[in-house]
């Protein structure tokens, strides 16, 4: 049998058993580094082990790097006690690979492991003298987002943070406050320069740590508890640098199945503990193969050549964009919504999740349509071949035990981040916050968990949280099975800027939160049942793109040579999409052109007669199909196949059709020919949630009375882009008829105008005059402007509102009201001459 211990380091032994062992004399390396110590890391987890830990170990076994590293540990002594010294500070560091092998490594890179804890005064004393060498190149944390926390969500300071403010570096007893004092130490050792590098997996963690340690030192000065000079070395970058980093590893909890693996290579000793403060963890270490750390490269005492390990060094900008892309886009949201929902459908393994279609679908999709639109590509990980490996080889990969219980612990820290800064993108942005139907969907899931009953109705424990109990306190006591929208017990949470980075309801989220969590609470079952209702959903997404678009140019090809050419002229004149017909043996190559030049536009392929025109015209790039009438065999094969279909309808018998196979939007063709918007009432009064895309011999003269029926999504027609304007190339034509449409089916009509009169003694505005308009209305506060309002009446205030953005112009989403499920008022972000210009939906 075999122990992790420095007696048992047989080479042969271990080989045998086909794990690694260190190659370099650690007794020396150990030596060394207590001589000269030159990193020492505070948290001493999994993530450390199998990450930094191991990087530094592949440097010594090379001989790049002859001095280890030293740990602490400041929140969890167990870890130390129970597991670090038991094996003379070694780690067996299990990789599990996506292809079913596992690589088996001792880690013997840590030279020293310390309590930073209250009664250890030999390990305080070794802390101090590591902080005074001159050989002290790094400090590095990876110790969780809360650990650099130093208010509540009131903004307050926590207790003990208080009480060392007032006790001195002498006597700090928090974290961050133990850490400030020996820094205090350096400080006194001569202004020695150090990096302190916080590894953990959030935003800007290098500003956090940064105010944590700068604001001990302001209050200790304030209080004269320490000699001035400190926090001006602290602000001082040649000597203090506070680099940010994204690191990128999954490290699960130990696993059973690998301690079993381990004890049947004769292993003693490598059983999993779970400390008193809920920290499980093993003499083992489980992880993936993958990982990144990228980091700030501003060392001011020097640094280990870490980059022959494969660790990124570079600017700001860009850790900033890689941890943008990582933790707010790319896999953390992912993890989130998977740990969430994962629970409330009582799987034990992420990898199981993605073995359920809807689950799967729900982080693809949040992933690639509610994420990448907003993501900053970071240049040296390229953000689509990031997502596509996170989806398709790592959170898929069998033989990673990680589990969704690990990854919900303390969410309610998680979700300012990795969600909320992805709605503050479309914000800033201007970008239709509407779009965003599978976060809110998260959110809604994230507040059902905290009941702590699955969705078949059984108790789970939920993972660890600092706000748990204030949460659940919150929600009431609401039970399965309740009814309502539950706005009392959610407002005060989802309002919560420290929670979701943003106040969900300013954002026009919050009332679409409670629905989902109502309609989740509603029965057993139901969490299925809702995730089902708008996951699913991603033909009605693109239905819905169709109906702000309003207008879906029908476009007759007859040369591939013409189709960017024309493609341009009709998205200079503000549509971005077109159907291209497949009356012509261009269309195919017309697809391919435009979706190739223009991949945000939202091009179909109509006139689709056979299922391999449909292959065709998706391989070239077409989002959707449509039809001229109901064909069985095409319809099937696109709704098998997932492909949104707009099938043709003229009589009940079709409709029925499409209805039975889950279609809800059909084209009505030919529009006029059939009988008008007269027929089109008549044969969709039967059929309340039918929607309709009437195309043929619509125009510029009767395209508005279309367009204001409920039921019309969108009309199709060729008015604006006939076949003879393209055959001779007036594409200047082309783009001024859209223009004109455009207009047309927005149907601007200034509703009033309000000019505020300054009082002539203070300068300040007084009363409203009403220049144009039936009634005076009061100008809201965060409406305030220089001059005045003014209101402008349009068909659709959402479309309005989508052409704008389509041009750069933002709306103020904190201003968007809703009444009669739709948009009925919106401000724009941008001031007009001094005027707030306010967007309304005409009535009647």
């Amino acid at each position: 049998m075999l122990e992790l211990k420095l007696s048992q380091l047989d080479k042969q032994e271990w080989e045998k058993r086909h794990i690694m062992t260190p190659g370099y004399d650690v007794k020396k390396m150990r030596e060394r580094t207590k001589a000269k110590p030159k990193w020492i890391h505070f948290g001493a987890g999994n993530i450390f082990r199998a990450f930094p830990a191991a990087v530094l170990d592949n440097l010594l076994e090379d001989g790049i790097e002859d001095i280890g590293l030293i740990v602490a540990e400041g929140f969890d002594a167990e870890i130390i006690d129970r597991i670090y010294k038991p094996c003379d500070n070694l780690s067996l560091l299990v990789t599990l690979k996506s292809d079913g092998s596992v690589e088996k490594r001792i880690i013997a890179s840590i030279a020293e492991a310390l309590v930073m804890a209250k009664g250890q005064a030999e390990d305080a004393q070794r802390l101090k003298d590591i902080f005074r060498s001159p050989s002290l190149q790094v400090v590095s944390f990876t110790i969780t987002e809360k650990g650099y926390k130093l208010c509540d969500a009131s903004g307050m300071y926590f207790m003990e943070i208080q009480k060392d403010f007032l006790a001195g570096p002498g006597h700090a007893d928090s974290y961050m406050g133990k850490v400030a004092a020996l820094c205090y130490e350096r400080y006194h050792a001569g202004g020695l320069p150090i990096a302190l590098v916080s590894m953990d997996n959030f935003s800007h963690n290098g500003d956090k740590l940064k105010i944590a340690i700068q604001t001990f030192a302001r209050e200790w000065e304030k209080r004269g508890l320490i000699q001035a000079g400190f926090l001006t070395y602290l602000q001082d970058e040649d000597k203090v640098s506070f680099p940010w980093t994204m690191i990128d590893k999954i490290t699960p909890r130990p696993d059973k199945k690998v301690e079993e693996l381990l004890i049947s290579d004769g292993l003693t000793g490598i059983s999993p503990i779970i400390t008193s403060r809920h920290t499980y963890i093993a003499p083992y270490v489980n992880a993936e193969e993958c990982q990144y750390l990228v980091i700030e490269d501003h060392f001011p005492a020097g640094r280990p050549k870490l980059e022959r390990g494969g660790i990124h060094f570079t600017s700001r900008d860009i850790v900033d964009k890689s941890e943008r892309m990582k933790v707010c886009t790319c896999l953390n949201p992912l993890h989130t919504a998977l740990a969430v929902f994962g629970c409330l459908f009582s799987y034990d393994r992420i990898y199981k999740e993605m073995e359920d279609e809807l689950l799967k679908k729900l982080v693809f999709d949040i992933g690639y349509l509610e994420g990448l639109p907003v993501v900053i590509d970071p240049e040296i990980i390229h953000p689509e071949k990031f997502l596509k490996e996170v989806l398709c080889d790592r959170i898929t990969n069998p033989f990673m035990p990680d589990t969704p219980q690990r990854i919900a612990t303390d969410t309610s820290q998680k979700l300012s981040v990795r969600f909320g800064e992805t709605i503050k993108s479309y914000e800033e942005r201007g970008m239709d916050i509407s779009k965003l139907h599978l976060i809110p969907l998260v959110f809604a899931g994230w507040c059902r968990y905290l009941m702590g009953i699955d969705d078949m109705g059984e108790a789970f424990e939920v993972s660890p949280d600092p706000l748990h109990d204030r949460l659940i306190k919150q929600l009431g006591g609401i039970k399965l099975g309740d009814k309502g929208l539950f706005s009392e017990q959610l407002k005060p949470i989802l309002s919560n800027k420290e929670i979701f980075g943003v106040d969900l309801y300013r954002a026009g989220l919050g009332e679409q939160v409670e629905r989902y969590f109502a309609e989740m609470v509603s029965e057993k079952g139901a969490v299925r049942k809702t995730l089902e209702r708008y996951v699913l959903g991603k033909r009605e997404a693109l239905l819905k793109e169709i109906s702000r678009i309003g207008i879906i140019p029908v476009v007759v090809l007859e040369d591939a040579h013409k189709a960017i050419p024309t493609a341009k002229a009709l998205r200079d004149g503000g549509i971005n999409c077109a159907e291209v017909t497949f009356r012509t043996m261009a269309a195919e190559e017309s697809i391919r052109r435009i979706t190739e030049r223009y991949p945000d536009m939202l091009v179909g392929a109509g006139t689709v007669l056979h299922t391999g025109q449909v292959d065709k015209a998706v391989k070239a790039g077409a989002k959707f199909i449509v039809t001229p009438g109901y064909n069985p065999e095409v319809v099937n094969y696109c709704v098998v196949k997932e492909i949104p279909i707009v099938p043709g309808c003229m009589d009940t018998n079709a409709i029925e059709m499409a209805l039975s196979v889950g279609l809800d939007t059909v084209k009505f063709f030919p529009a006029e020919a059939a009988g008008g918007l007269a027929m089109l009432k008549a044969l969709a009064g039967p059929y309340s949630n039918l929607k309709f895309i009437p195309t043929g011999g619509i125009g510029a003269d009767n395209l508005t009375e279309y367009l204001i029926y409920d039921k019309v999504t969108a009309c199709g027609g060729s008015w604006m882009v006939k076949p003879s304007l393209i055959r001779e190339e007036r594409f200047d034509e082309i783009t001024r008829l859209t223009e004109a449409a455009v207009q047309k089916m927005l149907g601007f009509k200034l509703f009033y105008v309000e000019v505020l009169e300054k009082n002539e003694d203070t300068q300040e505005a007084g009363k409203i005059i009403r220049l144009l308009g039936g009634h005076v209305r009061a100008l809201e506060p965060r409406q305030e402007s220089r001059c005045g309002e003014i209101a402008i009446e349009t068909n659709s205030v959402i479309r309005v509102a989508y052409y704008l953005w389509k041009r750069g112009v933002c709306m103020d989403m904190r201003t968007m009201e809703y009444g009669e499920g739709r948009l009925q008022s919106v401000y724009l972000k941008d001031r007009i001459g001094g005027f707030a210009v306010k967007l309304l939906q005409k009535q009647g």
